[in-house]
């Protein structure tokens, strides 16, 4: 009988013992766990062509956090880059340290009060994108080391029985085919079948870059914090400033 190849998505636990089933696997992808499941049976009578899922949902949801990912790094640079602490620090603080007008982009001390809470304001607004960014791949690193847990529970565990989701609510019986061999998603909708040891390399791989852009994110937000606060004494400085000039 010919195998018929099926790409599945599988999420959550996987290793749960049930009775043998009709399927032969092979794990894993990126994110949630892929099965290649070839086909040795009619699914008690179940329509084969019926039998196909893709995977937009899932490739929608990666682009996204690409995207994004890449957007809020570029914007932070280039957001530091047009206001920087130090330039905020001395001007509050050292108003004869401030640079040359060629020098700076903006003199906070030269700013209407008005002026600096609008500053203010889409500081916020850009420590709130940041914190939100951030948060996007802390969760995409869990999704990433539950493959890598995944691919280490699977080498140690000893019965190869398990389920397979087709749906939310609908499960077929399963059997781990092999422990060592995964189908590794490399992007673009692309997969390679690897051995456990390299698997696992390519997910590490993903989670030190992630790990890499993380830390970046959390420069700029320290940096967008101290300017907020740098901005936040400068307004209280006016404020008494314009106090003891209504008072004399």
């Amino acid at each position: 009988m010919s195998k018929l190849p099926l790409s599945v998505r599988v999420t959550d636990t996987v290793h749960r013992v049930f009775v043998m089933g009709l399927f032969g696997i092979t794990a894993v992808g990126t994110g949630s766990i892929l099965f290649n499941i070839y086909a040795n049976s009619d699914f008690g009578g179940m329509n084969k062509n019926k039998l196909k899922f893709n995977r937009e949902e899932f490739d929608e949801l990666r682009s996204q956090a690409t995207d994004e990912k890449q957007q809020c790094i570029s914007r932070g640079a280039k957001i530091a880059a047009q206001i920087s602490n130090e330039e905020l620090l001395n001007s509050s603080t050292h108003p004869q340290h401030i640079p040359p007008m060629s020098q700076r982009k903006i003199d906070i001390l030269q700013l209407e009060p008005q002026q600096i809470l609008e500053i203010r304001k889409s500081t916020e607004q850009e420590i709130q994108h940041f914190t939100q960014s951030l948060q996007a791949l802390q969760t995409a690193q869990s999704k990433l080391q539950d493959c890598v847990n995944t691919i280490d529970n699977m080498e140690a565990s000893e019965g190869g029985d398990l389920l397979v989701p087709m749906t939310a609510l609908l499960y077929l019986p399963g059997k781990v085919a092999q422990k060592d061999r995964f189908m590794v998603d490399i992007g673009t909708g692309y997969f390679v079948e690897k051995d456990a040891d390299s698997a696992r390399k390519v997910y590490k791989k993903k989670l030190t870059k992630l790990g890499e852009d993380s830390k970046k994110l959390k420069e700029i937000l320290v940096q967008k914090n101290e300017i907020m606060n740098n901005l936040t004494l400068v307004l209280r400085k006016k404020a008494m400033d314009q106090q003891q000039a209504a008072q004399s």
